[in-house]
């Protein structure tokens, strides 16, 4: 079993997903935009998965995230971020999609052919 390292060459990719003012940033990037964009930085993606928008331990950690979370119609969590400058709301399992597509190319990278 070997572990493939990410473009950065770590061999962790951080469930972070950031939108600077003109690109969606995905794991370490998006991470070292944190300080500079909070606002469009999210975290604990992992943890927000599957969860529903009234659940207490999610409502415990909002006053801690520095970006917006909301309700989605069907109850679940939405994230409030700004994209290419048009407020938006994501599903967090949308954003988590980005995290596992980028993993992915990193494996499709040291392959050498899709996975």
């Amino acid at each position: 079993l070997e572990t493939i390292a990410n473009e950065q060459g770590h061999r962790a990719t951080p469930c972070v997903v950031g939108y600077s003012e003109v690109e969606t940033l995905v794991g370490d990037a998006a991470q070292g935009q944190m300080a500079r964009n909070p606002r469009n930085t999210v975290t604990d993606l992992l943890f927000m998965l599957g969860r529903s928008f009234d659940d207490a331990k999610l409502q415990e950690k909002l006053a801690g995230w520095r970006f917006g979370v909301s309700a989605s119609a069907e109850g679940g969590v939405q994230v409030e971020v700004t994209v290419k400058g048009e407020a938006k709301q994501v599903p967090a399992a949308r954003l988590l999609s980005l995290v596992v597509a980028d993993v992915r190319g990193a494996a499709d990278a040291f392959i050498g052919s899709p996975v």
